[in-house]
């Protein structure tokens, strides 16, 4: 789904091209593609030529999850009039802003996107360049690349050319030398944001990294494993309890299944080994949780295997689809089955 760039309040995080990809890799349905290469390339536009583009004082392009909305989102009209209610409606069409954008971001919501501690009235999504996005941006423009080259036709976007910028780009404004790993980047003070989060190795997944440099491969695995996030019971979303859904002590599927296929894309030993390490927490949480609850948790805490999540504007929720889809996916790959 691709919401029509009109709209005021926000789209969806781009993953249409890797189902597509994933789709004709299975089906190799060329028709498919053909149809799907324009809707593609409008939702690519859509990310690159409105206020989710942000170019940097050096001429570079990273994106930022942006909606121009300035009213109460919809769904939840009530809390934000509360959050706002001693606001300056300046201010408040601020926070209007940054909430749904922080929603766009499917991470609704969390400290990553906060300017002080715990407090959603300080949300500031716009003012943060994050690392997940620009990640899936990278693979966006190579999938494209890969999909018009099945198809043989020639894209009138030069992808080659803004893998390559957007691949600098991230070098130079999102990782981190000194911790191995990549960071958001805070708009406002023009530094890194040096906190841990799962979404720092997606460019692994993206395959936006030196796939010669032993070092640099190894260093991560080593900043993944000593980030504080790696729990019995899963990857859990932030080091801070908020109080909201994506922060700790939660662990997500789509963290699990996104961190496995970063450090697999490595292909280092530590790394190989830590992907399984991973995978095998989740699925014993799921198989602990179902075997207590009797049933497939939205989200789990991580320090406690397979007890549900906490946190977030509703209560958790029962037999949730990735949830699911992950463990499925781990017992393909890790569980010997047929």
């Amino acid at each position: 789904e691709i919401i029509d760039t009109s709209t005021p309040y926000s789209a969806l995080i781009p993953l249409l091209s890797e189902m597509v990809l994933y789709y004709y890799e299975s089906t190799h349905d060329l028709d498919l593609v053909k149809q799907a290469l324009p809707v593609l390339e409008r939702e690519y536009q859509f990310w690159m030529k409105t206020e989710h583009r942000v170019q940097l004082d050096d001429g570079l392009i990273l994106n930022r999850y942006y909606s121009s909305n300035d009213l109460p989102r919809p769904e939840a009209y009530r809390e934000d009039l509360a959050h706002t209610a001693h606001m300056s409606p300046e201010d408040a069409n601020k926070f209007y802003t940054n909430i749904a954008a922080g929603a766009e971001s499917g991470e609704d919501f969390t400290l990553r996107w906060f300017s002080s501690g715990t407090n959603l009235s300080t949300i500031e999504t716009t003012s943060i360049i994050p690392v997940d996005l620009n990640a899936i941006m990278y693979k966006f423009e190579n999938n494209m690349l890969k999909l018009h080259q099945f198809v043989g036709i020639t894209p009138t976007i030069d992808f080659v050319r803004a893998m390559e910028q957007r691949k600098t780009a991230m070098d130079r404004y999102l990782y981190n030398e000194k911790y191995s790993q990549w960071f958001d980047y805070s708009l406002k003070n023009s530094s890194h944001i040096i906190k841990h989060y799962p979404s720092n190795w997606f460019p692994l997944w993206s395959g936006a990294f030196n796939r010669t440099d032993e070092k640099f491969k190894n260093q991560t695995v080593v900043s993944m494993l000593t980030s504080g996030l790696i729990q019995s019971g899963g990857v859990i979303s932030t080091l801070g309890d908020s109080g909201q859904q994506w922060d700790s002590p939660n662990a997500w599927a789509p963290h699990q299944s996104l961190l496995v296929q970063s450090l697999l894309e490595l292909a280092t030993p530590n790394g190989i080994e830590l992907a399984e390490t991973i995978a095998w927490q989740w699925i014993k949480a799921a198989y602990v949780g179902f075997q207590k609850y009797g049933i497939m948790q939205e989200k789990y805490n991580g320090f406690i295997p397979g007890d549900p999540g906490k946190g977030g504007e509703y209560p958790p929720q029962k037999g949730f689809g990735w949830s699911n889809g992950v463990t499925i996916e781990f017992l393909s790959m890790y569980g010997n089955l047929q």
